[in-house]
């Protein structure tokens, strides 16, 4: 899926009937590139609605214009998961936009590679306020508008840091260790 399609995941043995995910309402924080790109697209080529987010406007509309020219139903909404308004408007702007919100994928991310020793307080901030308080509060808004429906999915992307130490990602490994726990 890392080159943006999911073919082998729409196979012959049923398990794309079985775990199927047409007309699901699928919203994704961190969705105007990598992962979180390639993960709307291939939710999207399953026949599930998409919500895109980003920060970066300009990279948002591409992303969106991308997926619509494949025939995905997808929506867009700038959204900075590092506000706790923006996440809430993420949510509810999904919620208005499709009518529902089904599965949510916190991804969106942030690191500042350098030795621990020479963070500077808002590097530290702004990696913890993305990776760690945005899933949160996307997790949260999300929860709850899912309550509403009789549940839902909340998808939380991690990375080995979580668990393995890699030069010069001590604050990325400690938020991603959060998502893990």
């Amino acid at each position: 899926m890392s080159d943006g399609t999911c073919d082998s995941a729409i196979g012959e043995d049923g398990y794309q009937e079985i775990f199927g995910i047409d007309g699901k309402v699928v919203c994704i924080s961190g969705s105007s590139r990598g992962l979180g790109k390639s993960l709307a697209t291939c939710f999207g080529r399953l026949g599930a609605k998409v919500v895109l987010s980003s920060h970066n406007s300009e990279e948002l509309a591409g992303a969106e214009a991308e997926l619509a020219g494949q025939g995905i139903e997808v929506a867009a909404i700038r959204s900075d998961v590092r506000s706790h308004q923006d996440c809430k408007a993420l949510i509810s702007g999904t919620v208005d936009r499709f009518g529902q919100i089904d599965v949510m994928i916190c991804n969106a991310g942030t690191d500042v590679i350098k030795p621990a020793h020479s963070f500077e307080e808002a590097e530290w901030d702004e990696i913890v306020d993305t990776n760690l308080r945005g899933y949160y509060y996307c997790a949260k808004f999300s929860a709850q508008a899912m309550f509403d429906r009789g549940g839902g999915s909340i998808i939380m992307t991690s990375s080995v840091a979580s668990s393995l130490g890699i030069p010069g990602l001590t604050v990325y490994a400690a938020t991603k260790g959060g998502v893990n726990q």
